[in-house]
């Protein structure tokens, strides 16, 4: 029977280490290398044809250049903001209507970038080069995907978890109250026990409402479109939010520490054949 604490205690380990991916900003970006500078120009002057051809090249070659990193960068936002969106789909404690405005603003963003790629394709093809600077800057400028989205997602789908951790440990609390107390009733001496379950229940507690405050604190966020005032509101918002599922990781941890601790102490009280049989059928993980 111990057995099962146990292994209940380890699962929730082994989940406490996933949540903890959540608390680094690991999808953060502050820029990427483009290449594209307002020296490329779309006009060709020379005095030869030869010149004129080299510099037609050139310039080739250049745009060429820039819309092949261009479509790396917005593919590769896109197989992550996919990625996410099929992440979020396991979370269980986010309410539907988080997921579903989630879900909707990484599908609003996947079409975005789908267009600006096309844009982009039709900004080299006419040899546009100041608009296709301008699209491309934009990848980093307005999209924010690195920056906010996959960072807001991260985060609530961590929170979901740590709301299903919450879950499981309440679970585990109300297995072992039931033991404190018949080991009680059996003449055992339970204060200890019963300390350790009580600052259970309160990391418990506080684990919970961190992370709904966690949630409650990034899903509205919405990208900033270059408006500095909205971006450095974001930044704040994923930083609160970050450090809100770091305590509620801390929490759990103190909880199954506590959970480890009333296992050992109920494995030296004294129960009766009776109440031991009453609680081994009781306290089964479901």
């Amino acid at each position: 029977m111990n057995k099962k604490y146990l292994t209940m205690a380890a699962s929730i380990g082994a989940a406490l280490a996933i949540i903890a991916g959540a608390v680094s900003p690991a999808f953060a970006l502050a820029g990427v290398g483009l290449g594209v500078s307002a020296g490329a120009s779309g006009s060709v002057s020379g005095t030869g044809v030869g010149v004129g051809a080299a510099i037609n090249a050139a310039l080739a070659t250049r745009i060429k250049n820039i819309t092949t990193r261009a479509d790396a960068e917005i593919t590769r936002r896109i197989n992550a903001m996919n990625a996410l969106s099929a992440r979020l789909s396991n979370v269980i404690r986010l309410s539907a209507t988080e997921k579903n405005d989630l879900s909707a603003t990484i599908q609003a963003q996947i079409a975005a970038m789908n267009s600006l790629q096309a844009q982009i394709a039709a900004d080299a093809q006419a040899n546009n080069t100041s608009s296709l600077k301008a699209d491309v800057q934009s990848i980093i400028a307005s999209y924010r995907i690195f920056a906010l989205i996959l960072p807001q997602a991260t985060i609530e789908a961590a929170g979901g978890r740590a709301l299903t951790i919450a879950g499981i440990l309440t679970n585990l609390s109300a297995k072992l109250s039931a033991r404190i107390s018949e080991a009680q009733t059996a003449g055992n001496n339970t204060t200890a026990a019963a300390s350790a379950l009580a600052d259970m229940n309160a990391k418990i507690a506080d684990g919970n409402t961190q992370a709904n405050a966690a949630i409650a604190g990034v899903v509205s966020l919405k990208p900033d479109n270059g408006n500095k005032t909205v971006m450095a509101s974001n930044e704040a918002a994923l930083k609160a939010a970050r450090s809100k599922i770091q305590a509620a990781q801390q929490d759990f941890v103190a909880a199954r520490t506590d959970a480890l601790a009333i296992i050992k102490a109920l494995r030296t009280f004294k129960v009766s054949a009776g109440a031991n049989a009453t609680a081994t059928a009781s306290t089964s993980v479901q």
